[in-house]
């Protein structure tokens, strides 16, 4: 009986530690871009717009250099005078992390949790 409990007591010790470490292996982490370059600004813009269902959207060439998060805003829509079209844009912005999962550069939309594998760029842990 004693055996037992001794026997039990091991295996839920070698579940829990493979376990966690199973977990850590595939956890996302913040990241950087350290390499900024035209085409991993495309693809960002590509990936982003993909995220929001939008033909296109245009981000900075710096996006991501200096931290992991960028907010989208919907632009408002103005006549040639400067006046707004369809008034107030009152659309929330959307919220846009970079993180590095395996290996792999993930921008990620923060309220869908909807991710895109970005093959081009590459970037660090923060």
């Amino acid at each position: 009986m004693k055996i037992n409990f001794i026997l039990i007591g091991v295996l839920f010790i070698a579940c829990a530690v493979c376990g966690c470490s199973s977990q850590a292996k595939n956890r996302a982490l913040s990241a950087v871009i350290t390499e900024p370059s035209e085409a991993s600004n495309i693809e960002l813009q590509d990936a982003i717009a993909s995220l929001v269902g939008q033909k296109q959207i245009l981000i900075a060439k710096d996006a991501f250099t200096q931290n992991n998060s960028l907010t989208i805003e919907r632009m408002a829509h103005r006549a040639q005078n400067g006046q707004l079209i369809n008034g107030r844009v009152i659309e929330k912005p959307q919220l846009f992390y970079l993180v590095i999962r395996d290996g792999q550069c993930i921008v990620k939309n923060s309220e869908s949790n909807e991710e895109k594998i970005l093959q081009v760029t590459k970037c660090r842990v923060q």
